[in-house]
């Protein structure tokens, strides 16, 4: 199968007030640019990272990776709307979307390969990581 990425990153992050939580430092670099490489190294089709909130400041984190950045000026109107807005933007054939948010600081390749790993026995078109019974990211979305 082949599985593609939709990364969130459009949110205002209120809950760390004027700080925006993207660009704190996790293992030496931003935390958006370490997901965004997490999502690149895992051999997907194609990321898409959705910017919406302060994009001036997390765009050019991104800026020398080959992922395609799209905006989402109705991030207030919530995080669906990112999600059809990257979704919107994908270009590359895949079976399957990585939606996944961008403040995801112990993600690590493995585990994007143990979801792909599952969703290709899922028998839904949706499957929802948990842990201790608590619904977990990223989710896969048969496309």
């Amino acid at each position: 199968m082949r599985f593609s990425a939709i990364l969130l990153a459009a949110g205002e992050s209120r809950r760390m007030g004027a700080i925006n939580k993207l660009t704190l430092p996790v293992a030496g670099e931003p935390l958006l640019l370490r997901t965004a490489r997490t999502l690149l190294r895992a051999g997907l089709e194609e990321v898409v990272v959705v910017l919406g909130h302060q994009r001036h400041v997390s765009e050019p984190l991104l800026r020398d990776l080959p992922l395609c950045v799209v905006s989402n000026d109705d991030y207030l109107d919530g995080q669906m709307t990112s999600v059809h807005r990257g979704m919107a933007a994908m270009q590359q054939a895949c079976d399957a979307v990585l939606v996944c948010l961008a403040d995801l600081p112990l993600l690590e390749v493995a585990d994007l390969h143990r979801l792909t790993a599952a969703f290709v026995d899922c028998p839904t078109s949706v499957l929802v990581p948990t842990y201790r019974g608590e619904r977990g990211n990223p989710i896969v979305l048969a496309y």
